[in-house]
């Protein structure tokens, strides 16, 4: 828990956002993006009916194969921060998902993002592709802080549109020690892109890809659809209790995916006694998280 929970953040992560090594702006900073979210319907039925809507027109374009799940997946968030639903051919949304494609690779992951923000100050000075990456983060923190700007020019308090407006109106509240700066909104926006977008597509993917390996099990999920929820209308957060077998099954395919070593490595805020060592104060360690196979499920 706590012992391992300081950062030491590196050049690709800096300070402003809710990723930030100020533990009473990251406490606040946190408190407020749920807050908000939650107001926006996260975890509520408005917010299904949002992804409800999202996945019945991802449904039809797939079925004309021109469908993208990371084109679903950013368009909800993009209704919630930015209230604004794009079509998926707008010119703007696609620059915006190749700026977060490139801050955010699909697996195999490559290397160097765990090295340079381990060794920063190494790859810094070296060529190769994070810079090319770390110009495509620039880009996207410049359309962030573009959209910052429209917002407040037609911002009204009495009704607020979406995460910026309420980050906004809470900065001219009551930000007496300056947590709800400009920069800490356009990194709060960045890190939710960062890590609800590519993240979750890929997840989608994964699941995609077991069903199909795995017919059986797809046919049973199917089967359990058909039974509750019918050919009419789509699942929704109440039929979730009626369908054990489904909820069951993604609740499997989420633990299974390999996840990545964690990009941001941590340091002891204290002395750790761990499995018969002692680990001294500062000292900096980058976790690993692994998932299992997929041979489980056979």
């Amino acid at each position: 828990g706590r012992e391992f929970s300081d950062f030491l953040l590196p050049p690709a992560s800096p300070p402003p956002g809710i990723i930030t090594k100020n533990e009473k702006k990251w406490r606040e900073l946190r408190r407020f993006t749920l807050s908000t979210l939650r107001d926006f319907g996260m975890g509520k039925s408005s917010m299904s009916q949002r992804v409800q809507q999202e996945a019945q027109h991802l449904v039809e374009l797939l079925a004309s194969l021109q469908g993208d799940l990371g084109h679903a997946v950013a368009n909800v968030i993009c209704a919630i921060v930015f209230g604004s639903h794009f079509s998926y051919s707008d010119t703007n949304f696609l620059k915006l998902l190749d700026m977060i494609g490139n801050f955010a690779p699909s697996p195999p992951v490559p290397l160097w993002p765990q090295v340079y923000n381990i060794f920063p100050s190494v790859l810094f000075r070296l060529p190769g592709p994070h810079r090319k990456v770390l110009a495509k983060c620039e880009n996207l923190k410049g359309y962030i802080r573009e959209q910052v700007e429209q917002h407040r020019q037609t911002l009204d308090p009495s009704s607020p549109r979406d995460y910026i407006d309420c980050f906004l109106m809470k900065a001219e509240k009551v930000d007496v020690e300056k947590m709800y700066s400009d920069e800490d909104l356009v990194m709060s926006v960045f890190d939710l892109f960062g890590a609800g977008t590519v993240t979750t597509s890929n997840t989608l993917v994964f699941f995609i890809l077991v069903l199909a390996k795995f017919p059986h099990i797809q046919a049973k999920v199917q089967e359990e659809i058909d039974a509750v929820v019918g050919p009419v209308r789509t699942p929704c957060m109440e039929d979730r209790l009626r369908m054990p077998y489904t909820n069951a099954v993604i609740h499997e395919l989420q633990r299974i995916p390999r996840a990545g070593i964690e990009s941001f490595p941590r340091m002891t805020t204290q002395d750790v006694e761990f499995r018969g060592h002692t680990i001294p104060k500062v000292t900096l360690g980058a976790l690993q998280l692994r998932g299992r196979t997929a041979a489980g499920l056979e």
